[in-house]
């Protein structure tokens, strides 16, 4: 099976800065911290641009920066100047971006004069992935210690929400011309988080997910290749006799659920499975766009998640494809929901111009009454 997802003891001294929400909180000592290597920019992160300047030494490119290794006192003269660096989050995996809950970031010099820490972090968005707000502004504070580090906290919790992207901006004010920043890390997790799975053998699919216990009605304008068929096959609990060659493969066009109820809060939905196989692998490779429209507005559709093929599957072994898709925040992915549509594209972008898709399974509630939730 393929699953692909996307303190040590010493001198201390502490100062707490409470602005607005955010905590900063700065401490010193005499060893090395131990630092993250599961944070986002290391599990998270499909790349990064720099406009770092140097003080002594140019290390190239600067990954040492958020590569989970501890203590970089041992490679001298390495001390950004100024610049920037801009880490961008993997958007195909949480394709909602990320929320982060806290930002460690450690420096450390030979002597006590290189590693007094100031910069701007700053984030920007999925809707609006080129304009950055600031979420703290670290400035040097004189303390002292041959290792610093600097968290930063929020009270809610939440420092930001449907991050794309995560800037450090290092005025040109560093300390004696340039301090020794060797860590970044930023904790926190994807809105939407879409994992995909791959295996020979078929999936176990639900029988009781909402689109066969709870359609009210079923519209498509699906383009089939080979051999049509009713798209009633993809919510029906059984495999269809997939894999098989040259039968029943999608390669465009929409299928919508319409929920049944009469309720104004509709349903909350709380995690999407898609499922596909082919005699071998080279037309189950999931493409598709799921999204939802309210009680209020059922012919507005709002995008939960985009998947794109990968690649995903080997010959004839891993020849069965699973999306899951989830809301790793609130645990709901959409409220007060009465559609669900699956948009497989124009006719020209699915695998070898059509998957086999066999079922889609969406899971949720009904709100008989209540109040909406809302999700950002």
């Amino acid at each position: 099976m393929n699953v692909k997802t996307l303190f040590i003891a010493g001198m201390l001294i502490s100062a707490v800065t409470v602005s607005a929400s955010v905590i900063t909180t700065d401490s010193n000592q005499a060893t090395a911290y131990t630092v993250s290597s599961t944070d986002l920019l290391e599990t998270s992160a499909t790349g990064f641009t720099d406009t770092l300047v140097w003080k002594y030494t140019d290390p190239g490119s600067p990954t040492f920066l958020a590569d989970g290794d501890g203590d970089l006192i041992a490679t001298a003269n390495v001390h950004i100047q100024t610049g920037t660096i801009t880490y961008d989050l993997d958007t195909v995996a949480g394709p909602q971006g990320y929320a982060i809950n806290s930002i460690d970031t450690y420096s450390g010099s030979i002597g006590y004069n290189r590693n007094d820490q100031e910069y701007i972090v700053k984030y920007s968005t999925v809707a609006d992935p080129g304009t950055f707000i600031t979420i703290t502004n670290i400035v040097k504070n004189g303390t002292s210690g041959l290792y610093e580090k600097w968290s930063i906290t929020d009270t809610s919790g939440i420092l930001a929400t449907g991050v794309a992207k995560i800037q450090f901006d290092f005025p040109a004010t560093q300390q004696f011309d340039g301090v020794g920043y060797w860590e970044l890390d930023v904790m926190g997790t994807a809105l939407i988080t879409a994992t995909d799975t791959n295996q020979n053998t078929a999936f176990t699919i639900s029988t009781t997910d909402l689109l066969q216990t709870s359609v009210e009605s079923i519209a498509d304008t699906l383009d089939w290749k080979w051999t049509s068929d009713s798209a009633s096959i993809l919510s029906d609990g059984t495999m269809n006799g997939f894999p098989v060659h040259d039968s029943r493969h999608i390669e465009g066009g929409t299928v919508t659920y319409t929920l049944v109820g009469s309720s104004s809060l509709g349903y909350d939905i709380n995690s999407i499975e898609s499922f596909s196989a082919h005699v071998d692998a080279n037309r189950m490779d999931q493409l598709y766009t799921v999204s939802y429209s309210t009680v209020a507005a059922p012919e507005i559709f709002i995008e939960i998640a985009s998947i794109s093929m990968n690649g995903g599957g080997v010959g004839i072994f891993e020849n069965h494809e699973k999306w899951t898709i989830t809301q790793d925040q609130t645990g709901i992915l959409a409220t007060g929901v009465k559609k669900i549509r699956f948009d497989f594209g124009d006719g020209t972008t699915q695998q070898n111009d059509g998957v086999g898709y066999w079922e889609l399974d969406v899971f949720g509630t009904y709100n008989p009454q209540g109040t909406i939730i809302s999700v950002q």
